[in-house]
């Protein structure tokens, strides 16, 4: 017991030097119609799209959010997500009076307009200006749109959320068809890497990456050394599978969610199941 307690420590101990975090650009278009009633066209909107912990639903970093005082309520799941504090939208972009944050709502005269093609960027980083770990992130869209007031019947076209998946990571990540929408379409976003940091090390120095993490089952090792020897541990320090074979995919599908730990040629880092 003692020597698998000594174990457990010295695995917690060498995991904690290595996190790995990549920098680079997430750039996500769609394109937002403008939805009918009978003879009425909305012409108006609020919006706001942000960046989300796919694993324990933190937010990130709120990218645009255009919304006026008089229909702050219309976007409600940002606010779930913001609380309790919503300094997490002053990076995001500037109406066209300059506001950022609490904002005007788009019209089809503003800029950006209410409707039509929009391309929103992420530079990986959180509210702070500190790169993330790579892994899984969401990406949420949620908007209202509105008719012209006093001619339609109602006030209110449309309020809807979605939101897509990011893998971020070492490597080149697209998806042309992340999700469908009646009211978005054409969805495109892309990842594109830049250097990788880690948070003992900010330089672009690394044994090895294991990606995305967390993950659903399926991590990737990339190494700067030939991959000689990987052993998969748990939180007790017990050796739950071993491969010598250089296998630079591990699929852990079949393992219970939780912490494990990742030892490739004696270098350890922790990893996370999450299915």
């Amino acid at each position: 017991m003692k020597k698998l307690l000594i174990t457990l420590i010295a695995t917690i101990a060498i995991t904690l030097s290595s996190f790995p975090q990549t920098q680079g650009t997430m750039t996500f278009t769609f394109t937002q119609t403008a939805k009918t009633q009978g003879s009425c066209t909305a012409n108006s909107s609020v919006i706001a799209v942000w960046v989300q912990d796919f694993s324990n639903g933190t937010l990130v970093k709120t990218r645009i959010r255009y919304v006026s005082t008089n229909h702050q309520t219309m976007l409600p799941y940002w606010a779930n997500a913001a609380c309790p504090s919503s300094s997490n939208a002053t990076d995001a972009l500037c109406d066209s009076t300059g506001n950022c944050g609490w904002g005007n709502a788009l019209s089809n005269y503003s800029t950006p307009t209410a409707f039509g093609s929009k391309t929103i960027q992420w530079d990986g980083t959180d509210v702070n200006g500190n790169v993330v770990p790579d892994g899984t992130y969401k990406i949420y869209v949620e908007s209202a749109t509105y008719y012209p007031s006093g001619i339609c019947n109602a006030a209110m076209a449309l309020n809807f959320n979605t939101w897509v998946s990011l893998t971020k990571g070492p490597n080149f990540y697209t998806n042309s068809n992340p999700g469908n929408s009646l009211n978005i379409t054409n969805w495109s976003i892309v990842w594109t890497p830049g250097t990788v940091t880690s948070l003992s090390d900010q330089s672009n120095k690394y044994e090895f990456l294991i990606y995305p993490n967390p993950s659903q089952g399926i991590f990737n090792i990339k190494s700067n050394s030939t991959i000689k020897n990987v052993k998969v541990l748990n939180i007790l320090g017990e050796t739950v599978y071993e491969d010598n074979a250089g296998t630079e995919i591990l699929n852990l599908s079949n393992f219970n969610n939780g912490i494990y730990y990742i030892s490739v040629n004696n270098k350890t880092q922790k990893i996370i199941l999450n299915k």
